[in-house]
């Protein structure tokens, strides 16, 4: 048995938790152990025993945020300020964060623009957010789900509004936004 385990019997964490998982052979400290729902560690590298598993790998892995509605992320903070800048400069008449959720066909299907634009030839916009990358071509590719980018589509044929997608461009590549009209 590797040392830093001990023969007794782990204490449960849960009424639910009824096994403990097999145990790998471990790498770290010997307080580190957790539920076993992540394979009986909190993180860290360990060298896999379970079907002769000899390469290393790392057992915890990143977690997504959900947004809470309301709050912007740092990428609609700045769009935000280039929405300010336009509205200084006369392109654009108002603008304004989810100011509206739009419902598709689809039962409680629902699509909620992060901005709504007034511009200045008076047509409403809904604008959407996305961080970009650059791909090896040189294009511009926005990061999104197949879900959002299918929800905008349904709600640009659905309501009559200007749909207009705004990909940030990583600062490498020069940063700033790059406005299509996904409806065009």
């Amino acid at each position: 048995m590797p040392s830093g385990f001990s023969t007794q019997p782990r204490m449960r964490r849960w009424a639910s938790e009824e096994t403990t998982p097999p145990d790998p052979v471990r790498l770290g400290s010997p307080d580190r152990r957790c539920c076993g729902g992540c394979g009986g560690f909190r993180g860290g590298w360990v060298a896999g025993k379970l079907a002769g598993d000899k390469a290393m790998r790392f057992t915890r892995f990143a977690k997504g945020r959900k947004s809470v509605r309301g709050e912007k992320n740092k990428t609609e903070l700045r769009y935000e300020e280039f929405l300010g800048l336009r509205k200084l400069a006369g392109e654009i008449q108002e603008f304004a964060y989810e100011p509206i959720r739009l419902r598709l066909a689809a039962d409680n299907a629902f699509y909620a623009p992060d901005f709504g634009v007034l511009a200045a030839d008076d047509v409403y916009e809904c604008h959407e957010v996305k961080a970009g990358r650059v791909t090896d071509a040189g294009t511009l590719v926005p990061l999104e789900e197949e879900a959002a980018r299918v929800r905008r589509k349904v709600a640009a044929e659905q309501h009559p509004f200007r749909f207009v997608l705004a990909i940030e461009r990583p600062k490498k590549a020069g940063g700033g936004f790059e406005t299509r009209i996904a409806n065009a």
